[in-house]
């Protein structure tokens, strides 16, 4: 079992697991129920394809082998580094995060849920390109969401249409025209430091990421959406 099923509970019963969202090589993203507040909200989970295994029973997340142990630890730090990190952000298109935990062997942070659709989704259904019009709306909330990571000292090397969300039926890559969230949209992106370069099998990706003052780098969850 990779992920965990419906009516599952956590923290003690304060949030209850509805449906999985998506899943990627390092977690599951799981629409979920506040039942302290009375709403809706996403939950991100840390569990790596290929490297844990989960009891059926209790919902347990172990490592399947013993040299793998420190590999594991070592990316969930970095998982909930990157939940604080999301968090410091303040941005109307930038998701955020309200609540950071470890159970179940591993850790989850919870965000806003938005409901929606991403903007690769969008495109998928009408068969058309944006307009003009959709356009020139979405682009300055992107770029706006963008400049607020990127004063953060990060890049987001991950943009593109199913990273973006907006409030009809669009995704986001950070939470009002959210980049990567208005209704939730929920995925691992690389969020790297400016000064690093970062490489996919020890190929430059993106030449643009050699600068100055050095910063921790990782893999981080970003999540934004659209007006």
């Amino acid at each position: 079992m990779q992920h965990l099923q419906p009516n599952t509970t956590l923290q003690g019963g304060k949030y209850r697991i509805e449906r999985v969202l998506g899943q990627g090589g390092f977690g599951n993203t799981y629409e979920g129920y506040n039942t302290f507040f009375d709403e809706r909200v996403a939950i991100k989970e840390f569990f790596m394809q290929g490297l844990n295994d989960r009891d059926k029973e209790s919902g347990t997340v172990s490592v399947s082998i013993e040299r793998n142990v420190e590999q594991f630890q070592e990316q969930r730090e970095k998982f909930k580094k990157e939940a604080q990190r999301i968090r410091k952000l303040s941005n109307p298109h930038i998701i955020k995060v309200h609540d950071l935990f470890e159970e179940n062997g591993t850790s989850y942070y919870v965000m806003d849920f938005i409901d929606g659709e991403s903007l690769a989704e969008k495109l998928k259904r009408t068969g058309a390109p944006l307009s003009e019009e959709e356009v020139t709306k979405i682009l300055p909330q992107l770029l706006d969401a963008l400049k607020t990571v990127h004063d953060a000292g990060i890049w987001h090397l991950d943009l593109k249409p199913a990273n973006i969300m907006t409030p009809t039926v669009l995704l986001g890559v950070m939470a009002a025209p959210m980049i990567l969230p208005l209704q939730l949209v929920s995925v691992i992106v690389p969020l790297l430091p400016k000064n690093a370069t970062p490489r996919r099998n020890n190929h430059v990706v993106n030449p643009l990421c050699k600068y100055k003052k050095k910063r921790k780098s990782g893999f981080r969850s970003f999540f934004c959406y659209l007006d």
